[in-house]
């Protein structure tokens, strides 16, 4: 999924004052940068630390979100330019995940006295608005799914077994991320928070306890992001380095399909340039210039679902047909 808003941040603040509005600049700024790097660690770079105390040159929108007040709190909405802001970034060395994301695939379960439930009501729909917000503030793309059949009760490792099932010894050729998670509430109103997160091959789990869910979520989802982020950014695009690529794709029967292609291309954030260098038959041979040279592109094409690689050579690629 290409991402959208990823130059933006909406962040809450005590009052309208110079203040407030100064503090929530610095932590619209620090949001933004984790979106845009997938990384909580960029915020400790030297060049990123630099950029933070001129942040506010970055700023083309700086105001109060609708709906804010005295009772509910105040929200202050923060636009970067987000050409200069990357710029900037990649001119101080730091990696910059590309626009093109996995949607991470997510089970949540809220469970209290009154039982376990997987899709909100009128006491949990703040938490599970959390969850998308909690996506949201990371960049990460995610579709919610509420399963089938799942344990009404029990322990977490079960839910998790029967929802991410067994890691496979192999990823497939199109393998989503998956994260899932039991926000669980005791006697003393106290609250547990378990999650599991594959991205391929890799899992892991976290745990914690404490009075407030949400946040907890919160730390659940960043906890995930992270590791969606440190699989995909690092091979997709996040290189400062820009080379020339060669691409060569068949199964192009029409204009149409030529169409998707050429679009599809164009549409990476990755690629700076696309030069036709022949083009013969169903076939069409290309030269891309790409931020994070051939193995950014391919993760993209592979993440994109639009081209499958020829096992031949990994220049060689073929449109899906479709409907």
């Amino acid at each position: 999924m290409t991402v959208d808003g990823l130059n933006s941040a909406t962040v809450p603040v005590a009052d309208r004052g110079v203040a407030e509005s100064n503090r929530g600049l610095g932590e619209a700024f620090r949001e933004v940068v984790v979106k845009l790097t997938g990384s909580r660690q960029a915020l400790e770079h030297p060049g990123v630390r630099k950029l933070a105390a001129q942040a506010r040159r970055f700023v083309t929108v700086l105001g109060q979100a609708a709906g804010g007040n005295a009772t509910d709190g105040f929200r202050l909405r923060v636009d970067f330019d987000g050409d200069a802001l990357t710029a900037a970034l990649r001119e101080a060395g730091v990696g910059l995940w590309s626009r093109e994301r996995p949607v991470t695939t997510v089970w949540l379960a809220v469970e209290d006295a009154s039982g376990r439930r997987f899709t909100p009501d009128a006491q949990t729909e703040p938490t599970f608005r959390a969850l998308a917000e909690s996506a949201d503030r990371r960049g990460l793309p995610i579709d919610r799914r509420v399963p089938e059949n799942a344990p009404a009760s029990g322990e977490a490792a079960a839910l998790f077994n029967a929802l991410l099932g067994t890691v496979p010894d192999a990823a497939p050729t199109l393998a989503a991320p998956q994260l899932a998670g039991l926000l669980k509430q005791g006697p003393d109103g106290g609250w547990t928070a378990s999650f599991r997160w594959r991205v391929e091959t890799d899992a892991a789990d976290w745990a914690g306890q404490g009075a407030d869910p949400i946040a907890l979520l919160a730390e659940g989802v960043a906890r995930a992001a992270d590791a969606v982020a440190a699989r995909y950014a690092g091979a997709g695009g996040s290189s400062a380095d820009t080379g020339e690529v060669k691409l060569n794709v068949d199964g192009l029967h029409s204009a149409a399909d030529y169409g998707r292609v050429m679009a599809l291309l164009r549409g990476f954030d990755i690629v700076d340039a696309v030069t036709i260098e022949r083009a013969s038959g169903a076939r069409v041979e290309l030269a891309l210039v790409v931020r994070g040279g051939q193995p950014a592109l391919a993760q993209s094409l592979r993440l994109s679902g639009q081209l499958q690689p020829k096992p031949e050579k990994d220049t060689d690629w073929s449109l899906i047909a479709h409907d």
